[in-house]
């Protein structure tokens, strides 16, 4: 099906019970329709679908809908959903363009749009305008959704006879920095998860110290994240900490101190 108009739709489908449109190929274009200032496609249908696109190639597109100054694609539905994309082992809902960031772009947008950017960045709009206001949803520098275990994990215990058994069995002291791999002990954090939600404990404490927890491969914070100020003291502390590619972060505490500690695994960024 294939229809160029310069003032009117391209392709126009009314239905009261079938689809409005319905376009299928093996290898070409199931429906186009082209349109100087309305709309390509339009599809209609009171109790079925207004516009269907099948594509049988192994990397087709059902529905491709392109605009330089418009909708690319306006689906509208009172009590129905608006837009359904199924993939059986491909990909529901494709982003592509080079969109600048939106939130220093003079393109007018309406709220509610949503934009992946230069960055693989993707941005929701709450208020419209030029640019309006965004929210970032998610990007390349963000820690992805958080999943919480359905209880917590240990994975490191520095104290002799106490699980799990991952060496060295000694308190951490003096200068030292200690990697502590997080996706052991069946805790459920993915290797290439973001970061991990801990909670950290040290025992048999020196006089005063601090630990911090960071991302393993990077240098030493400038930073604690717990503190001690007696000798044999108990301190815990719940904190995100980034992981490095295989899940792993470092515990380091300063010279002349030293602790036991354990990690806890409570929930990771992915």
């Amino acid at each position: 099906m294939y229809g160029i108009a310069t003032s009117g739709q391209g392709v126009l489908g009314t239905s009261t019970g079938g689809p409005g449109v319905e376009g299928s190929s093996a290898n070409g274009i199931g429906v186009k329709g082209t349109s100087t200032n309305t709309y390509g496609v339009s599809g209609t249908s009171v109790s079925a679908t207004g516009v269907y696109g099948s594509s049988s190639a192994a990397t087709g597109t059902g529905v491709r809908a392109v605009a330089p100054t418009g909708f690319g694609l306006y689906a509208d539905t009172s009590t129905g959903t608006a837009v359904w994309a199924h993939a059986t082992n491909g990909t529901q809902l494709f982003l592509d363009g080079a969109t600048p960031p939106p939130p220093s772009s003079s393109t007018a947008r309406f709220d509610g749009s949503v934009v992946l950017d230069t960055n693989y960045d993707l941005w929701l709009s709450i208020v419209g305008g030029t640019p309006g206001l965004w929210r970032r949803i998610s990007g390349t520098n963000t820690a992805g959704a958080l999943t919480l275990l359905a209880s917590p994990v240990r994975v490191y215990d520095s104290r002799p006879g106490n699980p799990p058994s991952t060496l060295p069995k000694t308190p951490l002291a003096n200068g030292a920095t200690r990697d502590v791999d997080c996706t052991i002990n069946g805790s459920g954090v993915p290797v290439g998860a973001t970061g991990v939600l801990v909670n950290l404990t040290v025992v048999n404490t020196s006089a005063n110290g601090f630990l911090a927890a960071f991302k393993k491969g990077v240098p030493v914070p400038n930073a604690s994240t717990l503190n001690w100020f007696q000798p044999g003291s108990i301190v815990a502390n719940t904190t995100v900490v980034a992981c490095d590619a295989t899940g792993k972060i470092s515990c380091y505490v300063p010279p002349t101190s030293s602790a036991d500690v354990f990690v806890d695994i409570i929930g990771y960024h992915r």
